[in-house]
């Protein structure tokens, strides 16, 4: 027995070392070259400044076959920042996904669209899209506080709701205003070593398409049919509502607060999706009942995502802070969407001009001197 036992311990101590030599190996690899570019590292967001991207496109029949994604020296997609910048009526757009456009070429995009119906009726504006694919109000937070605040744009537009459904695992890193902050050992190691970095973003990765916020083609031409009963909704609804909207709203809160300290306009816009409680005028398939993903349809996804777009409303409304219902504007249309949450070039064109509209009245009251008379 004693001879078993010790075979198995050096058996354990071996493989232990040959685990901890090749750790140590893709350690230095990817300290050497990392591949995966993620934007994300120990609550710290990387920004991927100066870079161009061209994408073929053969999966969504949708959007161009050839994208065009540029950023620029901030990171962000739009123009360099004017030297007079003080002069500018300076907008960031600030969002997830939706906000970003990744797979929209860059003068197509929403964001881009928005600045020139604005250079249509004010002088000096400067807006860039500042979006990151995946992000929530955590790291909306963290962008804030670690770049806008520096640059001091006078307003941010954040799109804020579908990264936040169910979201409550990045909440220390709502609290890390400095890089050299650590709040656990996970913190520290996730900070300091590339491969815990990589595993934890590909972990993010996972929950993400677990929670069906990734792209993908929906082709309502093959849309399967998913009936849920009523009160199996309302459950979930209250499932979110008291596990996750108190978080959502105190992380609402705590952007205003950030802007209004640093002189910065904050104005909120509610998330859009194709699913909900229409049917499709392209197609005729009811979006109510149109399976999305899992043991989920097109109803029970609005309902939870109408929870915080209600939230966003009730927190600007309460602060004063302007909103821009976009989420009861879009129609629910397939001409508009190339999935559940994300635009086409037809869609981008319907949102910067249902924005424009909104912010049109905004800046007519608020900065009087930048529109054109």
């Amino acid at each position: 027995m004693r001879k078993i036992i010790l075979g198995f311990l050096k058996k354990a101590v071996f493989f232990l070392f040959v685990l901890s030599l090749s750790a140590i190996f893709v350690e230095l690899s990817l300290r050497l070259y990392n591949p995966f570019k993620f934007r994300v590292k120990g609550g710290e967001i990387i920004l991927p400044a100066n870079e161009r991207y061209i994408i073929n496109n053969t999966a969504i029949d949708k959007l161009d076959k050839e994208i065009i994604h540029t950023r620029n020296s901030l990171g962000f997609r739009g123009p360099e920042p004017p030297e007079n910048f003080d002069d500018f009526l300076s907008i960031i757009v600030v969002g997830g996904s939706s906000a970003e456009c990744s797979y929209i070429s860059d003068t197509k995009t929403w964001p881009y669209l928005l600045g020139q119906n604005l250079q249509q009726s004010c002088d000096n504006i400067w807006l860039n899209n500042a979006g990151l694919d995946g992000h929530a109000t955590f790291g909306h937070i963290i962008l804030l506080r670690n770049y806008l605040v520096k640059l001091r744009p006078k307003i941010i537009l954040f799109l804020v709701g579908a990264n936040d459904r169910a979201k409550a695992d990045l909440s220390i890193y709502d609290k890390m205003p400095l890089a050299n902050s650590y709040n656990s050992l996970s913190d520290y190691l996730e900070k300091k070593s590339e491969l815990v970095s990589l595993l934890s973003n590909f972990k993010r990765r996972l929950n993400a398409v677990r929670s069906g916020i990734v792209h993908e083609h929906l082709d309502l031409s093959k849309a399967e049919s998913l009936e849920i009963p009523q009160e199996k909704i309302k459950q979930e609804v209250l499932r979110h509502k008291l596990e996750y909207v108190e978080g959502y709203r105190q992380r609402l809160e705590e952007l205003i607060s950030i802007c209004r300290q640093n002189d910065i306009e904050p104005i909120f816009i509610t998330q859009p999706s194709l699913a909900g409680k229409a049917v499709d005028p392209v197609s005729g398939v009811n979006l109510a009942t149109l399976k999305m993903w899992g043991n989920r349809n097109g109803e029970l996804l609005w309902s939870v995502l109408c929870l915080y777009n209600s939230t966003t409303i009730d927190v600007c409304e309460s602060l004063g802070v302007f909103v821009i219902d976009l989420a009861a504007k879009l129609p629910k249309s397939s001409l508009y969407f190339y999935d559940r949450l994300h635009y086409t070039n037809s869609g981008c064109r319907e949102v910067a001009q249902l924005v424009y509209e909104g912010l049109k009245e905004y800046l007519d009251i608020k900065y009087p001197e930048f529109v054109r008379k």
